[in-house]
């Protein structure tokens, strides 16, 4: 894969692949991105009903609306579980096949496709090395084998301690909620946790976005 000078220095370079076939990539990134925006759309919901079951000035009529808004509630919950997971393991298509594309005749390399996806799944590690593969993918699509001339951008950062800290918060606020009387901390903790899940989760489907637009533009194929 070589790349050839660009008169915009600000440009990503264009590169010859030849008769070398690639893999597609344009709709992975399309089912990854709205699967993503329907993941924080099921956000935006639960939370909206969340606030509505617990909200004191609707506790007069609670009792009216508890059997309805618990099944609501349960049967959202449900659904973006499923669209959650989905839209999980089409970011990791999406990731392996950017990743396959990125490295097609890069020699140094710092991660392989399924090194890009595997990190996220090693303890301890999986707390930077998925931002790690991320920024390198972006350099790579960016610039392919000149990649170390050109710095990734801080959304990636913000997007992965968005990501972390959400996870986080999430996960104190379930065991806070077995705690007496920290009802109300364990809400506040979970709802911090969802605007910030969703701020990843938007941050993750512009990154998608871009690095697919970048790659279609140096390689020349979708």
């Amino acid at each position: 894969m070589d790349s050839s000078p660009a008169t915009d220095p600000y440009a990503a370079p264009k590169a010859n692949v030849g008769n070398v076939e690639l893999p597609s990539l344009a709709m992975r990134a399309i089912v990854a991105r709205w699967l993503m925006f329907a993941n924080a759309l099921g956000i935006v919901a639960g939370m909206v009903i969340t606030g509505l079951l617990y909200a004191h000035a609707l506790s007069a009529q609670i009792g009216e609306l508890q059997s309805t808004g618990v099944l609501l509630g349960a049967g959202i919950g449900c659904l973006r579980t499923v669209v959650t997971f989905a839209s999980v393991v089409s970011f990791f298509v999406w990731l392996h096949t950017a990743y396959a594309r990125a490295t097609r005749g890069v020699a140094d390399a710092l991660f392989t496709p399924a090194a890009s996806v595997g990190w996220w799944f090693v303890p301890v590690a999986n707390l930077w090395m998925p931002l790690q593969a991320v920024r390198h993918l972006w350099q790579l699509s960016h610039s392919g084998g000149e990649w170390n001339r050109v710095a990734p951008p801080p959304r990636i950062g913000i997007w992965w301690a968005a990501f972390l800290v959400s996870t986080g918060g999430l996960c104190t606020a379930m065991v806070v909620m077995l705690l007496p009387g920290w009802t109300i901390a364990s809400r506040v903790l979970a709802y911090g946790a969802a605007c910030l899940s969703i701020v990843a989760t938007l941050l993750a489907a512009r990154i998608v976005g871009e690095i697919t637009a970048m790659q279609q533009q140096r390689l020349g194929v979708d």
